[in-house]
C-alpha cells in the first residue's frame, strides 16, 4: 500500500514466508515502512525499515532499516 504526496511516497508492506510448510514453526512474517523522496523524475531516495517476526522460538525478532539513491541513467 502507498500514498503520494507531492515528492514524497509513503510506503508499507506486510508479507509472510513460511519455507517449509511441513516443518512447525518457521513462519517468518515482515512488515515493512518506507518513505520515498523523489529529487526530480530521474533521483529517489529511499529509507525503508524492516521488522522481522520469526515464529521460531529458538530465533530472535530483529529489524534492520535501509538508505538507498536510485538514479535512472535511460534516455
Amino acid at each position: 500500500m502507498s500514498y503520494d504526496i507531492s515528492k514524497f511516497s509513503l510506503i508499507y508492506r506486510y508479507d509472510n514466508y513460511e519455507p517449509n510448510s511441513i516443518t512447525a514453526k518457521d513462519k517468518t512474517t515482515i512488515n515493512t515502512v518506507a518513505v520515498n523522496y523523489r529529487f526530480n523524475p530521474d533521483i529517489v531516495t529511499k529509507l525503508e525499515h524492516h521488522l522481522y517476526d520469526l515464529e521460531n522460538p529458538t530465533s530472535t525478532d530483529y529489524s534492520k532499516t535501509i538508505f538507498s539513491v536510485c538514479v535512472y541513467f535511460g534516455e
